[in-house]
């Protein structure tokens, strides 16, 4: 156990000394084996008591399990540094030169593809999907609204499909988010805020490539009870992280957390109602009319928001006030 204990956590921290010393340039100025050995003198040393705990169990694995400080493997190596950082919970995640620059040349940022609402189910159901969120889909997005708000009075609610949607504005995430949820529970914006166009109850679909400000726009919709999250675990990647270079030319990816929603956590999110779902209807199928049967996920949706909108009716037929 105790051997474990010293795979997975403590001497990783010896390995990522990225977040406890100096970085110069982005880069790391100090080596495992300085810590180890004690070269390197840390001008904040009488403070921080947790690098001093990490230089002296270094130093007895050195002397006493060499054994543990084997790193000759990239991938237990990879593994060990990650177990680490995950104790962090934070978002921080240790990656190979090689695999940054995938991710280097992925994350250049484009402008999402925009679909106007649509109503399905009948007419029953306000339908809307995001592959990105920015200033130009929120402008396109509540203008349509607008228009349809007037038209879908009777509509049972609101599906956001956010099974593909990625990308990190979180000022027109909220813009978003303030046209369908309670404005007091919702984290404070000092831009202009729209005013709240439904009061219907939201259906928000997830999956593994729900990630950045649509796992924020998920959690607030579920926190402030305005709906519920079906389908899958998002990606657990709320935040943008930045790439910092470490002295070997591997990286360190750190989030970066805006003002006023720290408390927000950046681990993959599990969905209120779970839904197996493989396929996913093509956009312009649903706007052809084509049945969502094999789209079990918007399918579970359409069922839940109906159903919710027939007790209401019940509970408005029988004299009583609607939960």
């Amino acid at each position: 156990m105790l051997r474990q204990l010293f795979l997975m956590v403590i001497f990783p921290m010896a390995l990522l000394s990225t977040t406890l010393n100096a970085v110069e340039d982005d880069h790391v100025v100090i080596t495992v084996s300085d810590i180890a050995t004690g070269t390197v003198s840390d001008p904040a040393s009488a403070e921080n008591l947790l690098l001093k705990h990490i230089r002296n169990i270094v130093d007895i694995l050195e002397k006493h399990a060499p054994e543990l400080t084997d790193t000759s493997s990239q991938q237990r190596t990879q593994m060990i540094i990650n177990g680490f950082l995950q104790g962090f919970n934070c978002g921080l995640t240790y990656i190979p030169a090689s695999e940054a620059e995938k991710l280097i040349e992925a994350d250049k940022p484009a402008e999402p593809l925009a679909c106007p609402p649509l109503l399905i189910a009948n007419d029953r159901i306000i339908y809307i999907r995001l592959y990105g969120i920015s200033g130009k889909i929120f402008s396109e997005l509540e203008k349509d609204l607008r228009v349809l708000s007037s038209s879908a009075e009777q509509a049972a609610g609101i599906v956001f499909d956010l099974r593909d949607c990625s990308g990190y504005d979180k000022i027109n995430a909220l813009k978003l988010l303030r046209l369908v949820c309670p404005a007091e529970e919702l984290p404070a914006s000092e831009s202009v805020a729209p005013e709240r166009l439904f009061r219907k109850p939201v259906a928000v679909l997830t999956g593994h490539k729900t990630s950045g400000s649509a796992e924020f726009m998920a959690e607030k919709i579920r926190s402030s009870h305005t709906g519920l999250t079906i389908g899958g675990q998002t990606a657990g990647k709320p935040y943008y992280s930045q790439l910092f270079q470490l002295k070997d030319g591997d990286y360190l990816s750190i989030p970066q957390f805006p003002a006023g929603i720290k408390d927000f956590k950046t681990c993959a999110a599990q969905p209120m109602i779970p839904v197996k779902c493989d396929f996913i209807i093509g956009f312009e199928d649903l706007r052809g009319g084509k049945s969502i049967d094999r789209d079990l996920c918007l399918m579970r949706a359409c069922d839940l928001l109906a159903s919710l909108a027939a007790l209401k009716f019940n509970f408005i037929r029988d004299g009583k006030s609607a939960p």
